[in-house]
This record gives structure tokens, sequence and C-alpha cells, in this order.
């Protein structure tokens, strides 16, 4: 998702992510970066190696930004009171997180981020339930 996109951009991006089915193992086949353990990363020539290695950074920052985006939508969400649709995205973003950090194949940084968004959601969640 860039979030330099127009907002209508950004709201239909939001909305695909809370239809997402974040426990699909093949969520995100398709991300490279995502797919690789760090055995196989030292395996690849270097050239290779240091290309995927350079994105790794990069996508970490552009998950980040989207979690951080959709936890933003639920906090405007929990202040107007409507309580149900700032769970949703925020159940989404742990959800998200876990997908992200169960992908046993995949970098130790991706993981981490994995957890640190499962924390995040949860303590979302946690302050809207009290």
């Amino acid at each position: 998702m860039c979030l330099r996109c127009g907002r209508h951009q950004k709201d239909e991006a939001v909305k695909q992510f809370l239809s997402i089915q974040w426990g699909d193992p093949s969520v995100f086949q398709s991300i490279e970066v995502l797919n690789i353990s760090e055995q196989e990363l030292r395996l690849l020539p270097q050239d290779e190696g240091l290309r995927i290695a350079g994105e790794a950074p990069i996508l970490a920052r552009e998950l980040r930004d989207l979690m951080f985006y959709v936890v933003s939508i639920g906090d405007k969400h929990a202040s107007s009171g409507d309580i149900q649709i700032a769970k949703a995205h925020f159940e989404a973003v742990r959800l998200y997180g876990e997908a992200l950090c169960q992908q046993p194949e995949s970098l130790e940084i991706m993981r981490a981020i994995g957890k640190a968004f499962v924390a995040h959601g949860q303590r979302k969640l946690s302050e809207i339930e009290q």
C-alpha cells in the first residue's frame, strides 16, 4: 500500500487489508523477502543475496507503515464510539502480525516485526476492552 496515494486509494487498501485471510499460508507467497530463510540467503550468489537483504528494510518499513495506518483508522473509529469497527482493525493488525511471525522460511527481522505487530494489535484491543 502506498501511503502517499490519495485518500480513496488508502481507504480501498484498508478495506482490502481487513478482508485478507491472514491465516492462509499463501498470503505472502509472492513476496520473495518473506519466503527466504537466513540459511537460504547465505547460500545465494553474493549479488542476489545483497539485493534481497537490501529489500528487507524497505519492506519492513512498508509493513510498519501499513500497520500504523490501519491502527490510526481503528483509533478514529474507537474515538467516535464505533468500537466494533475499531476492534476489526486492531484484530486484523494482530492477525497480520501472526501471519508474518509464523512464516517459517522468512528472515528473523520479518518474524520479529510480526511479533511486534501482534503485541501492538493486542495492546490496542486491550485498550478498548477496558
